[in-house]
């Protein structure tokens, strides 16, 4: 079984496999996948291309990618755990990890979309709705990620806890809830402490 291929319709068996074998299988190529796509959507979304060339923009983008996408996953996969520990979940850390993790692989199908972007119309790409077109995709790249991404994640989580399909969605909502809360916290803390320091 290629999990690459199978997590699209088999996410269950994918991620039971994978937390057999090894649970860090596929994280860091995952995690790189997801940071691109991710800031990616951010460049675009505050118009980065403004303010710098396409090159610039990119390369810190490449570099910083996997980094971005591993620490996302490590704080995600804690709330995840810690919620479903609540729930009666009893699945370790790096089962719960994996979970997540491969449940953002859509996230490699939205860079194709990325790509094409670019090779249409890279002088626009990081410029928020620079065209009708860069619309089109960054709205069909957000369809595809939230959508899919949230259906793989309760499967994986409820494989990993053995919960019912309601219970790992309960367990997936509070978790979204609670990061959710404490990174908007953590803005306003942040944005506090600049101000201050400028």
């Amino acid at each position: 079984m290629n999990p690459w291929v199978a997590v699209w319709t088999r996410p269950r068996q994918v991620v039971r496999a994978v937390v057999r074998a090894d649970p860090t299988f596929g994280f860091w190529s995952l995690s790189f996948l997801f940071g691109l796509s991710v800031l990616f959507y951010l460049a675009n979304f505050y118009s980065w291309g403004l303010s710098f060339s396409f090159v610039e923009v990119l390369w810190p983008i490449l570099i910083g990618a996997p980094f971005f996408g591993a620490l996302y996953f490590l704080f995600k996969s804690w709330i995840l755990q810690f919620i479903g520990r609540l729930l009666g979940g009893k699945a370790p850390y790096s089962h719960v990890r994996a979970a997540f993790t491969w449940s953002r692989s859509p996230y490699a199908l939205a860079l194709l979309l990325w790509i094409a972007l670019f090779s249409s119309e890279s002088g626009g790409v990081f410029v928020h709705y620079d065209t009708d077109t860069s619309a089109v995709f960054i709205n069909l790249i957000i369809a595809i990620l939230v959508i899919w991404s949230a259906i793989l994640l309760i499967q994986t989580n409820a494989e990993i806890q053995s919960f019912s399909l309601f219970r790992s969605l309960l367990n997936v909502f509070l978790s979204w809830l609670l990061s959710s809360f404490i990174i908007v916290i953590l803005m306003f803390v942040t944005r506090y402490i600049v101000t201050r320091l400028i």
